[in-house]
């Protein structure tokens, strides 16, 4: 018998792994994109039994997910764990600062300086976490000529 395994086998593990990433990636990413969507959804609509805040930003965030992990550069956990960090930093300090839009639930001005904070947010972090090349940073900062 060969130790190859078999190509049923192969697309087994495959899936297996695929799933397991899509778990975590959802999970690192309910912090950020989850929580910015669940507040714009909020002042938007308000907690009404048909449009549910935490449910429109679960199902958002598994569609984000679900494009990611079908990607064919998918991230590392450490860009999506830096990538939420600095969303959430960032537009929990926004929001507390602003105000968070408040006003009436459903008016325009509160929903969209929400989400704006928001999306702000989560350009800044993306910037951050997958744009920055981290290690010639640190390679700058530990060569440079100290006067």
């Amino acid at each position: 018998m060969s130790d190859a395994a078999s190509p049923a086998e192969t697309a087994v593990s495959t899936y297996a792994q695929q799933v397991g990433r899509g778990v975590v990636f959802l999970l690192i990413l309910q912090y950020s994109l989850g929580i910015g969507v669940s507040a714009t959804v909020q002042h938007a609509f308000g907690p009404t039994p048909i449009v549910r805040p935490t449910i429109v930003s679960t199902v958002v965030v598994a569609l984000v997910v679900a494009v990611l992990v079908n990607s064919a550069h998918q991230p590392s956990y450490r860009q999506l764990t830096g990538f939420t960090v600095v969303a959430f930093v960032i537009g929990t300090a926004v929001t507390t600062l602003v105000g968070g839009g408040d006003g009436h639930v459903g008016a325009l001005y509160p929903t969209l300086q929400t989400g704006l904070s928001w999306l702000g947010a989560f350009c800044i972090a993306y910037a951050v976490a997958f744009e920055v090349e981290w290690s010639r940073v640190v390679e700058v900062l530990l060569t440079r000529p100290r006067a």
